[in-house]
């Protein structure tokens, strides 16, 4: 499942970026960071070198949600994106800041700023139409996410995509941590895609 979630930044250099996130990032993993500002977009991917607790906060719904403070890495400042990254930081820096080492600086704050953070799920239950997952993330009904299923194929896995509709998300009584029953119906699935999901879920059924 991707989430594209806002986040702040904290400082930032043509190297990397000090972030606050709403979840802990993969040590190693990668991400995609969009910056918006002033009818601007552009993108950059960053390899996460380092995510600590920073504090917790409460939401609306009450629930208490921690926030992390994490370093990223960018690793493709040779194409295009150095570019505009360059000219990001011409406009919006405002201080330097040379606690992280190298120079950095603390920017006035983009219109937005949204980190994608792909999130791994366990199906509990499947069908042509949709699947019951198991997530620690409360969703909310009838938003949409891209999602991948990974389909044993022998030796090898094979990906099915699809847009993935939130049809219910239950609360699992007594449960800690915390976790969800979260029905997702599927949408936007190409006929290939549908055709290999129903092989996988007759060959299931043959087996018992």
């Amino acid at each position: 499942m991707l989430f594209s979630s806002e986040i702040n930044i904290l400082n930032i250099s043509v190297g990397g970026a000090a972030i606050e996130t709403p979840r802990r990032l993969n040590l190693g993993g990668e991400y995609t960071l969009k910056l918006e500002d002033k009818g601007k977009t552009f993108s950059i991917k960053g390899k996460v070198v380092w995510s600590e607790l920073s504090q917790s906060r409460k939401t609306p719904s009450g629930d208490i949600v921690p926030i992390y403070r994490t370093g990223l890495q960018f690793v493709d400042v040779l194409t295009e994106s150095a570019e505009a990254l360059l000219g990001f930081l011409e406009a919006h820096k405002s201080t330097p800041d040379g606690r992280l080492g190298g120079i950095r600086f603390r920017i006035h704050a983009p219109e937005r700023a949204v980190l994608s953070m792909p999130y791994s799920y366990k199906v509990k239950r499947l069908s042509a139409g949709g699947m019951l997952i198991e997530s620690y993330e409360r969703l909310s009904v009838d938003d949409r996410f891209p999602m991948e299923i990974f389909i044993p194929m022998g030796s090898a896995h094979r990906a099915v995509g699809f847009i993935g509709r939130v049809a219910s998300c239950i609360e699992v009584k007594d449960s800690y941590p915390r976790h969800y029953d979260v029905g997702i119906e599927f949408l936007d699935m190409s006929e290939d895609s549908k055709n290999t999901l129903m092989e996988f879920i007759k060959s299931l059924e043959e087996a018992g």
